[in-house]
């Protein structure tokens, strides 16, 4: 037992501190004049804090909400200040009117946000820009490494993040995913211990809020909304709930953790699994798909001791320290699997899924886990798509995993590929020595700024009328630069979503097209959050979350176009040292280059040809809807997302 306490005892949390008490702090939230913005205030004056800021765009709500809330809690604690928060300069003109009225900043809620899927460029803008930006502004003037005193930051995302039941609203989800990705990368313990300041992520469940605009889809909601009708029977209460919630995790939640709320309950966060001989083969394959499908923490249970501790060091290095920690166990002998247990009880606070892989296990003592869940990953096909004779556009295509997914298509013996990239004396070397390799004509090359809306369509036109069909999507355009983020916002998730819906309108079988399949590249950093790139993985998250949301069959039932998603693993390629600089988020914590030279140093990389191999196979086989990983070298395999209310890990209480 003292063996296994002092293994336990070596496993750091990050960010465990905990901003103890609202009280004499202040705070600013932004869409706080209405709903959960409104509530939250509330919440926290209710709990004493001392100043409050409002920021929202309706002047006359803002106005209307400072002078209730004042007259109820006492004049001077609420200053409302009007701004849009997708305007950078507005917003940060919000920051320092309030730090100069009340002398201080500790808390930042960054909660306005919209939910229109026909106008989304405004959903893009406000949920993702301004929740990166009040997030960034919330660095800016809290950090202790800039001269503030720390503080805590609340991102509000969604239960529509975690999930793909939100499926009428898929922008909406996928801003509330790149939300999610954006808080649990800024999390890691490099960027408190530079900045002091904890990031904290709440996912609300349904209120009226998170209904969606639009007239093609209203009908859709009113079906839904009945579905949900005892939900959304007190919506009032709803939002006081959720500003108590808030209130709840500012005070308590841990650095980087995520939190539902819902049903009128009080927060809970993600769950903790333990798995028995998990230290290689099957067993320590299903603690990489746990991790990456973002639960909170893992006892790994082995015989053997040089193993255990080995995989549980490479776990945590991977995918952040203090998520594994590891018990030499025997499962045949009673009283050690017994101990297992109640050190994993003991060590996380809970235990909610139990995956028996070894070979040998004493079940009268199960009764020590509770009420748990038994997962496995699953590996689902689809009937086969043969790509000879049809015809592909790919985005992002003169270089990397776009030209090996070029390749792997022509060798796969498709009719012919459309390249599109925004580097023309690349794009167009590229067409010419495809052509020369496979046969005149296989491939043409077309100029395009996938950002661009109307140039993007323009490329789709020209590859229509050229080859009379279309048939595959490849979204691949990407890039990665933590500098000039609104750039890559611009490319990663709004490229992604205008090739997507273009693919729709051209293949969609609605439209007179003959169905076909959208792939999206997304990344592994979706599903294991890359700690020193945090807008990259946000923008892979929205990609993740839009194929699995417009993967439902509704969408398919109509359209006859599936969507699929892949997650390429750690790639070849060649950064120099300033597009390295660039591509991480040195601004946030200066010393985060060192420690990327040193991950890159020791990390293995897969070849761009195993990627196109690998998004060939998915597209010939992969489901609809699905999602799938590749990575070192292996070929892709399928991802199972846990529903999320199997990944509850901690839950508060209320008073009575």
């Amino acid at each position: 037992m003292i063996a296994l306490k002092l293994l336990l005892l070596l496993a750091t949390c990050a960010g465990a501190e905990k901003l103890t008490n609202v009280k004499g702090q202040v705070a600013l939230v932004t869409g706080g004049a209405q709903g959960i913005g409104y509530a939250a205030v509330e919440a926290l004056l209710h709990a004493g804090i001392r100043g409050v800021t409002i920021v929202d765009l309706n002047i006359t709500k803002g106005k209307t909400a400072a002078r209730a809330l004042n007259l109820k809690n006492g004049s001077g604690r609420v200053v409302f200040i009007p701004a849009d928060v997708s305007n950078e300069s507005q917003l940060e003109d919000a920051f320092k009117i309030s730090l100069q009225h009340w002398k201080g900043l500790d808390i930042v809620v960054n909660n306005a946000g919209t939910s229109n899927e026909t106008n989304w460029k405004a959903a893009i803008n406000t949920n993702v820009v301004g929740t990166l930006q009040g997030t960034f502004l919330g660095f800016r003037y809290m950090s202790k490494g800039k001269g503030g005193k720390g503080g805590v930051i609340v991102n509000v995302a969604s239960i529509a993040a975690l999930g793909n039941e939100f499926y009428i609203s898929p922008v909406y989800s996928a801003t509330k995913s790149f939300i999610l990705g954006l808080g649990r990368t800024l999390g890691h313990q490099v960027y408190y211990d530079y900045n002091e300041v904890r990031i904290v992520t709440v996912c609300p469940g349904l209120t009226r809020s998170d209904l969606v605009s639009g007239d093609s889809i209203k009908s859709r909601i009113r079906m839904y909304q009945r579905s949900r009708q005892s939900t959304l029977a007190n919506d009032a209460s709803r939002s006081r709930n959720v500003g108590e919630g808030i209130r709840m995790v500012i005070e308590d939640g841990s650095n980087g953790s995520v939190w539902v709320i819902e049903d009128d309950e009080p927060p809970y966060e993600g769950k903790i699994a333990m798995v028995t001989g998990g230290a290689q083969g099957i067993g320590y394959a299903t603690v990489e798909a746990l991790l990456r499908a973002g639960i909170t923490g893992v006892t790994l249970v082995d015989l053997n001791i040089t193993n255990g501790r080995t995989a549980a060091r490479a776990l945590n290095l991977k995918y952040g320290n203090g998520r594994v920690v590891f018990l030499p166990v025997d499962v045949s002998n009673e009283s050690q699997f017994e101990d297992a247990f109640k050190i994993t009880l003991q060590y996380w606070k809970g235990l909610d899924i139990v995956v028996n892989n070894a070979g040998i296990a004493n079940e009268k003592n199960w009764k020590l886990t509770g009420d748990t869940n038994v997962v496995s990953t699953v590996v689902v096909g689809a009937e086969r798509f043969d790509i000879e004779g049809k015809v592909a556009l790919v985005t992002g295509a003169a270089q990397g995993i776009g030209y090996a997914t070029i390749d792997a298509l022509l060798r796969a013996a498709i009719r012919g590929v459309t390249l599109v990239d925004s580097n023309n004396a690349k794009g167009e070397s590229v067409a010419k020595s495809l052509n020369a390799r496979y046969g005149p004509g296989k491939a043409i090359y077309i100029q395009a700024d996938v950002s661009n809306g109307d140039q993007l369509e323009d490329a789709f036109r020209v590859s229509l009328q050229h080859w009379k069909g279309l048939d595959i999507v490849v979204n691949n355009a990407g890039i990665g630069d933590e500098i000039n983020w609104k750039s890559m916002i611009d490319i990663n998730a709004v490229g992604v979503l205008q090739g997507t819906l273009l693919g729709f309108k051209y293949m969609g079988k609605h439209n007179g097209g003959r169905g076909g399949v959208v792939i999206n590249v997304s990344s592994y950093t979706a599903l294991s959050p890359l700690f020193s790139a945090p807008v990259y993985t946000a923008s892979k998250s929205f990609v993740l979350s839009l194929g699995r949301t417009l993967g439902h069959p509704i969408y398919y039932e109509h359209n006859d176009v599936r969507v699929v998603t892949v997650c390429p693993g750690l790639t070849q390629t060649s950064l120099s040292e300033s597009e390295l600089a660039r591509s991480v988020s040195i601004s946030l914590a200066p010393q985060i280059i060192d420690l990327v030279r040193s991950m890159i140093e020791h990390a293995k990389f897969q070849s761009p040809q195993n990627v196109g191999d690998g998004i060939q196979m998915v597209i010939a086989e992969g489901s609809n809807g699905s999602v799938w990983v590749i990575e070192d070298d292996e070929p892709p395999y399928e991802l199972d997302f846990p529903d999320r209310r199997t990944m509850r890990k901690k839950a508060f209480t209320y008073a009575p």
